[in-house]
């Protein structure tokens, strides 16, 4: 049976497409089929595994990993052509996006941006998944919060954890994404740059977290 998995987060440059092309990396090297549909004019997902604009049918990247790069209302259409053990959703920021593509999606992960605002940005993400299980999604379930750019010896981070676990039904994912510090860093496979990294370990913790909240 497909698990299709959805990240999301109502504000752009935030993280997601990093964490999805790093955790479909480690799926696919854990030996899972994995497949990732990814909707954005930008294809950064594309450059991400060295195919650049790549459009059409999904693609194999790698071995156990495909991708599809298409348009929201193109979703359905790429995700049933992957027969794979897992479908992962990169869903950019913007309300008529998440509508167009979260119906598909069993699980959604909302991913935010450690910031003075991340609450309230959380706050309307929530609503609008609410939306859209409102919409005919009722079905479609919240796994948890991933907190990027983020360093777990900061105490505002600390506080954001705290404060989210108490203001909303949404689990928070004990690993945090830390942010760049040193210029020259490597972009966005870090689990295969920099392996024993503090990014790469923290990715490959969410990925345990991800299988095994799929149990």
């Amino acid at each position: 049976m497909v698990r299709t998995v959805a990240f999301y987060g109502g504000r752009p440059r935030i993280g997601k497409t990093t964490a999805v092309a790093n955790l479909a990396t480690l799926f696919a090297d854990a030996g899972i089929a994995t497949g990732v549909i990814h909707v954005d004019d930008g294809w950064p997902m594309g450059e991400a595994f060295g195919c650049g604009g790549l459009t059409g049918e999904p693609v194999e990247v790698r071995p156990g990993l495909r991708l599809a790069l298409c348009g929201g209302h193109e979703v359905e259409r790429y995700r049933d052509q992957m027969p794979d053990s897992m479908v992962l959703l990169d869903v950019p920021a913007g309300k008529e996006v998440a509508h167009e593509m979260l119906p598909y999606a069993d699980e959604v992960y909302l991913v935010a941006k450690e910031s003075r605002i991340a609450l309230s940005e959380l706050a309307v993400d929530l609503q609008v998944i609410t939306s859209v299980m409102s919409s005919g999604a009722e079905n479609l379930a919240v796994r948890g919060l991933l907190v990027t750019e983020s360093d777990r010896t900061l105490k505002a981070f600390e506080r954001l954890l705290v404060l989210a676990e108490r203001a909303f039904p949404v689990e928070v994912l004990p690993y945090c994404v830390p942010r760049v510090r040193a210029a020259g860093q490597p972009g966005q496979l870090v689990v295969e740059a920099v392996p024993g990294g503090r990014r790469a370990r923290a990715y490959v913790e969410i990925a345990k977290e991800v299988l095994d909240n799929g149990r």
